[in-house]
């Protein structure tokens, strides 16, 4: 590229594990290999309610939560009551009640069934 030495540029080109999201990571593994899944999105899928849904009701931005359940970001400390209260659980069990960032559970994520169009 003009104007970026190519050191740089190279820099800028190299993905070390720390750039790379937990859903990123995880989609790395082989089949056949159990991954890790977020207990807020197991609760969610156990009650039946989508993404939407679930971000509607609670007044949450959706593509925010969607994040959250990727275990791409923390869930910020005015999310985790009302989470915590919509399924019934205490905040220890989806996220980490001092840095917010989400448990995860080892087990397979169950098949979701997929609106038709």
């Amino acid at each position: 590229m003009p104007g970026i030495p190519s050191s740089r540029l190279e820099d800028e080109n190299r993905t070390t594990l720390f750039d790379l999201s937990l859903a990123q990571v995880l989609g790395k593994i082989k089949p056949g290999v159990r991954k890790m899944v977020t207990a807020l999105r197991l609760y969610r899928v156990k009650t039946g309610k989508t993404l939407r849904q679930v971000a509607r009701e609670l007044g949450i931005p959706e593509v925010g939560l969607c994040r959250v359940e990727r275990g791409q970001g923390y869930i910020p400390p005015a999310w985790r009551q009302k989470l915590a209260s919509f399924f019934g659980v205490p905040v220890s069990e989806i996220c980490d009640p001092t840095t917010g960032w989400p448990v995860l559970v080892d087990m397979e994520m169950p098949k979701l069934i997929r609106r038709q169009a």
